[in-house]
């Protein structure tokens, strides 16, 4: 028996030509509360205390990907202990998305660089990062109203007319880092990959 492992949306996109040898495991991402007790499970085995605010963050940073709550939780763990302290924050975490970022992929980056280049006066980067932090549903999509909402937190000041900014992060032009679910003004979305 030969088990293949990744993440993609068919069997045939994982392991192309498998579709009637591939009996494919559909594996839900993590709720936030799971995300939140894998890294107390974590912090109470290294003896650490991690701030009910930075455990939240990660959880949603983490899209309900296991390997990125580890990795982020283990990096504001490195973070802090490099401080000499057991006590995880905000900025060990701040530290920590930092790290992980410059140890993403190759094609991780080429992906985030062709989805936030800017044009003229466009704030992709920040979109983009709204569409991280956005509330999700328990399928991980997330509608624009969402979306909004976040990027005023981001920018601080009201933001209007984004549909189109968001539909455009599913073109291939953009990298095409999300996908739309439903039609109009019902559609949804999520990211392909969220690495």
């Amino acid at each position: 028996t030969v088990v293949v492992a990744g993440t993609a949306q068919t069997p045939e996109a994982l392991l192309p030509g498998a579709e009637n040898c591939a009996t494919p495991v559909r594996v839900t991402r993590m709720a936030p509360e799971e995300c939140r007790e894998v890294l107390a499970r974590a912090a109470r085995l290294l003896e650490l205390n991690i701030e009910d605010a930075v455990a939240a963050r990660i959880a949603t940073l983490s899209n309900g990907m296991p390997q990125v709550v580890q990795a982020l939780g283990l990096a504001a763990a490195r973070s802090a202990g490099r401080e000499g302290t057991t006590h995880v924050t905000n900025a060990h975490l701040v530290e920590a998305v930092n790290e992980v970022v410059q140890g993403a992929a190759p094609e991780v980056v080429h992906v985030y660089d062709q989805a936030t280049v800017r044009a003229r006066r466009g704030i992709y980067p920040e979109i983009l990062l709204a569409c991280a932090l956005a509330p999700r549903d328990a399928h991980g999509t997330y509608n624009v109203a969402d979306v909004r909402l976040a990027l005023q937190n981001i920018v601080r000041r009201e933001v209007r007319g984004l549909t189109n900014q968001v539909a455009a992060l599913t073109e291939v032009g953009r990298g095409a880092v999300v996908e739309k679910q439903g039609l109009a003004s019902a559609a949804r979305y999520r990211f392909v990959y969220p690495a």
